[in-house]
């Protein structure tokens, strides 16, 4: 059986919804790759982008970074860590902290030109790992302190990294190597990642075929969201599960992790009201819409076949 994984929150943004049955979904995180009020004067530093979590097991095809002069650059993907936890806004930056021990699993080092660049990439990512850039000689635009929570963590040449990019394997340390710049701790960086994540599928009254629904029934309709190795069940925040006839009827009056299909995933199974669904006798499908912790809008939908006293 499959642990499922301690749930990692993080702010970012989710761009597409998924679809039961399709291959991939297209997801986005960090923010918008635009010309910002300021650019980078260093160089030779590392950056860990502490919100830009990635939500789910997936690849990442795309990074976008918007630079303010010509140079190198390289993507970066930090593992979850240890000890990682930004410390609170307005902190001074000398002061001790935490001790953040993660370690770079990927680099994709690129030379970059004033304005947008858009890469592809193919790079195999893990939900709870990180974004980072590692910056030789190109500017990178940003913002500062643009809402709370936008927390980056840096170090310098002398502390992590040279003239050259880090490589695969390097371990991220703080404060030992490196600490927390007093006025850049709230920044937001115009680097932008997208990466595929395989949609889970919901099976409507497991073990059923055809789904029959009796629409006069006082009772609940079981509802399994079917894990798998690229999506974890448990990252769904269950207060935001609802269904029915347009996926925003009922909400979960019962939820449970089991493995439901005995394929060795969990399985987070739902029970939802017959009579707050909105279900009607011509209804050929019933949806299941949800929110992960990680922003992730789920819609997902399974056949139904509605009987009773009223359908004829």
């Amino acid at each position: 059986m499959k642990r499922y994984s301690p749930v990692l929150r993080g702010l970012f943004v989710a761009t597409a919804l998924f679809a039961q049955y399709a291959s991939a979904a297209s997801v986005t995180i960090g923010n918008d790759p635009v010309p910002r009020t300021v650019s980078d004067g260093w160089r030779e530093f590392v950056l860990k982008l502490e919100t830009d979590v990635i939500p789910s097991d997936g690849v990442l095809t795309q990074w976008e970074v918007n630079a303010a002069t010509p140079g190198k650059l390289g993507l970066l993907i930090w593992s979850a860590g240890t000890g990682c936890d930004p410390l609170p806004a307005g902190t001074p930056h000398n002061t001790a902290g935490t001790n953040c021990q993660a370690t770079i699993v990927a680099v994709d080092e690129r030379t970059v030109t004033p304005g947008l660049n858009t890469f592809t990439t193919n790079i195999e990512v893990q939900a709870g790992q990180t974004l980072g850039l590692w910056i030789e000689q190109a500017s990178v635009y940003f913002d500062y302190e643009l809402g709370a929570g936008e927390y980056v963590q840096w170090c310098t040449h002398n502390g992590c990294t040279g003239p050259a990019a880090p490589a695969a394997g390097s371990t991220w340390a703080l404060p030992s190597e490196g600490d927390w710049h007093t006025y850049g701790r709230d920044r937001t960086y115009s680097v932008r990642a997208t990466y595929g994540s395989a949609a889970p599928g919901i099976d409507i009254k497991p073990g059923t075929a055809p789904n029959r629904v009796n629409l006069r029934s006082e009772g609940v309709i079981p509802v399994a969201v079917l894990g798998k190795a690229d999506f974890d069940v448990s990252t769904i925040d269950t207060a935001t599960l609802r269904f029915g006839a347009t996926g925003t009827e009922a909400a979960a009056v019962q939820h449970a992790l089991e493995d439901v299909n005995g394929d060795g995933y969990y399985d987070l199974i739902t029970h939802f009201s017959t009579q707050e669904t909105g279900l009607q006798c011509q209804s050929t499908q019933g949806r299941l819409t949800a929110s992960t912790f990680y922003g992730q809008t789920l819609t997902l939908a399974d056949s139904v076949l509605p009987g009773g006293p009223t359908c004829k």
